[in-house]
């Protein structure tokens, strides 16, 4: 019996750290019921729908970034998880539908999004650190919190009035500001797509001047080094010498080499992970 407990003690203390060492993902929902009014259009209620549980979905995720072990060590400001929290996590469609209850028009909508609370703690850091980069992500959220004022302002005006001309007045005000929300997301998009071109034509060996030419201008830098969204392209003795996933980067090397210091224990990710190319 004593070989026994003993043996169990030492599975045991095998299988706890194993269990830490893989991201903990939580899938968040949350959905939205809007009934259409005289001057709603089905795609406008379908948007303003969207914009509703997508706001419910991060308020929940930034309440759940907050309270997360990996994420507290970092003594974040509550707007700033908040800022970086907009910025990062991604929101896709689970379920829509079109009904009607008497002689109105409901749109129901799901959505949802996947936390990876490791993967905001490491982007959430670079940020941090990165004070150009803190600022452009608290300026894209601090629009888009205005933007969705706007519009909910410009959506009370219309519900309220009967007016024709101040209706069409409202609409396309409204419209502009949809624009306006579109082309934030799409700054978003552009941080995945410059990271998908930085994987694909990135080689090593490139100089910097060649690499800024086929990329485009860097997300952020770190001393020579740049970024491209999820990808960091590293730089040693003025050419490419590694890429590596944005999470496991780190400007700090030793007599090693920076090869040397990605395939070692210094890795943050550990030894020889998050290496895209070399």
């Amino acid at each position: 019996m004593g070989k026994l407990i003993w043996l169990m003690i030492i599975i045991a203390g095998f299988i706890i750290p194993m269990g830490n060492s893989f991201a903990e993902i939580k899938t968040i929902e949350e959905s939205c019921e809007y009934v259409m009014g005289d001057n709603d259009a089905k795609i406008d209620a379908k948007r303003l729908c969207f914009l509703e549980a997508k706001r419910k979905v991060l308020e929940r995720v930034g309440t759940y970034v907050e309270s997360s072990t990996d994420v507290i060590n970092f003594n974040l400001t509550r707007d700033e998880i908040k800022s970086y929290t907009a910025g990062l996590i991604k929101t896709e469609i689970v379920s829509e539908q079109t009904s009607f209850n008497g002689q109105s028009t409901v749109i129901r909508m799901k959505i949802k999004a996947n936390v990876d609370t490791s993967f905001l703690a490491s982007k959430m850091l670079e940020i941090h650190k990165d004070k150009d980069l803190a600022n452009k992500y608290s300026k894209m959220a601090d629009d888009y919190k205005n933007l969705e004022k706007q519009i909910r302002e410009l959506q009370d005006k219309l519900s309220k009035t009967s007016d024709w001309a101040s209706i069409e007045k409202a609409r396309l005000e409204r419209e502009e500001t949809f624009n306006k929300l579109s082309a934030l997301e799409k700054v978003k998009a552009d941080i995945k797509q410059k990271t998908t071109v930085a994987v694909q034509n990135i080689e090593i060996g490139m100089t910097q001047d060649e690499v800024l030419k086929l990329v485009g201008t860097p997300r952020s830098r770190s001393g020579a080094d740049l970024n491209y969204g999820n990808v960091w392209v590293i730089f040693e003795n003025e050419i490419v010498t590694i890429l590596v996933d944005a999470r496991c980067y780190e400007y700090k090397y030793t007599v090693s080499g920076i090869k040397g210091f990605y395939f070692s224990n210094r890795n943050p990710c550990g030894a020889g992970k998050g290496i895209i190319k070399y």
